[in-house]
């Protein structure tokens, strides 16, 4: 199969280009009780319920995505969430993200183009993105995604358990820098809070738990923020750097009073409070009748109430909640791309055998085509760039799960289901 590229390379969209108006019927956004992803699924995105995707500009990737009856967004939150995901402080670009469509294209497994379907949203709009597919306009003179698409990011729970394992099991689960896992291993003990710094907390916080307001010594516990023995997680937030050992985080302002039905779900990243929206509540993962009180787009944490601000003058460091935020983020937001969840050569061995390029060298991958913006063009134009691949393949690893699509009729996937 032989395909033409494009000549100029990608260019970057204006944010004074005039754009043909939309039709009435089509200046819609995604439609919340019909929409349906036309894209295959990951494991990932399937027991998350993901159903609102954010696709990189520069790439074909997908950045990740959010089920938006758990974790409402808007265009502010994103925007907010872009500059604490910009770990490097190399992203900080305007950027307005709009709405598309996205159809598969038959020259390969995952290969899917982008359609513009609405005009670009404002970027401090407060209205709930309803699911759906969105892509990014840049407003710079590079080709930049405002946030770095990653994935296979390992919550604080998985890293404990994976730490007790023996070390030939454990990398069969996921690739962990064996330094981070010695360390944990090490200091396993450091993952409960020690007697004298609970009773410390217990007194600072009032007894009650700083989430949700419970009091009571058999409803609640006390819990880190950061866990001492995972020192690198503070690397991603500004000013974390300073924190090198357990030592640095074995302090009470790394800890918290919490209720005892919501310490698994913290440590394992389904919730976290961001600091930088008033101390708002973010679920990202629903983790069951607990987690219902603190599903909602404006649910502040108990200790920063207005009225109860004075009781909390003292408590842990927002630096430490910060840090545990973003890591609930990377599990949770980011990734979810079906492509990171099999290695690349199973991926091409399963093109092949559904004929797919025969004797020929399969298409390039995980955006090194070049292309051109799709940012100018009227709505429902079709992109001219070459059919998009989510496919940027994690390592290849001694364990190859079996491919898991989610079928629709007449698609290449039911294809593949037969073939396997």
């Amino acid at each position: 199969m032989s395909i033409a590229l494009p000549s100029t390379p990608a260019s970057v969209g204006s944010k004074h280009t005039q754009e043909p108006a939309m039709p009435e019927a089509e200046n819609q956004l995604p439609n919340e009780d019909q929409y349906k992803p036309k894209h295959v699924l990951s494991k990932v995105s399937k027991t998350l319920g993901k159903d609102t995707f954010f696709w990189a500009p520069t790439s074909h990737r997908l950045i990740g995505g959010l089920n938006h009856n758990v974790t409402p967004i808007t265009s502010k939150i994103l925007h907010t969430w872009a500059s604490l995901l910009d770990t490097s402080n190399d992203r900080r670009v305007k950027f307005e993200i709009y709405p598309v469509k996205i159809t598969s294209v038959p020259i390969g497994l995952f290969y899917y183009e982008r359609y513009r379907s609405g005009e670009n949203i404002p970027e401090m709009s407060t209205e709930p993105l309803p699911p759906g597919d969105y892509d990014f306009q840049v407003f710079a003179n590079k080709k930049i995604d405002p946030i770095a698409p990653t994935s296979n990011i390992l919550s604080f729970k998985q890293i404990k358990y994976q730490s007790t394992l023996p070390k030939e099991k454990s990398w069969l689960l996921r690739p962990v820098a064996p330094e981070m896992m010695y360390m944990v291993g090490f200091y396993i003990h450091t993952i409960e809070v020690p007697d004298d710094i609970q009773k410390e907390v217990l007194e600072r916080d009032n007894g009650r738990c700083l989430i949700s307001g419970t009091a009571g010594d058999d409803a609640i516990t006390v819990v880190w923020a950061v866990p001492p023995p995972l020192p690198f997680a503070m690397r991603y937030v500004d000013g974390g750097g300073v924190y090198k050992s357990t030592t640095e985080l074995y302090k009470s302002d790394n800890a918290f009073t919490l209720l005892k039905d919501l310490a698994d779900a913290f440590l394992d990243g389904a919730f976290g409070v961001d600091v930088d929206d008033d101390y708002r509540i973010v679920v990202l993962k629903n983790f069951g009748p607990a987690a219902q009180p603190l599903i909602g787009p404006n649910i502040q944490a108990y200790f920063h109430h207005p009225s109860l601000k004075a009781q909390f003058k003292i408590g842990p460091k927002d630096i430490f909640l910060r840090a545990h935020f973003v890591n609930c983020l990377y599990i949770n937001f980011q990734g979810g791309d079906i492509v990171t969840q099999y290695p690349k050569h199973i991926v091409e061995e399963r093109e092949k055998l559904l004929g797919f390029y025969p004797g020929e060298s399969p298409p390039l991958r995980g955006g090194s085509l070049p292309r051109r913006s799709t940012t100018n063009l009227p709505i429902d134009s079709p992109s001219p760039w070459l059919p998009s691949s989510a496919c940027a393949c994690v390592s290849e690893g001694p364990l190859v799960p079996p491919l898991d699509p989610t079928p629709s009729p007449g698609c290449l996937a039911q294809r593949l289901q037969r073939l396997l």
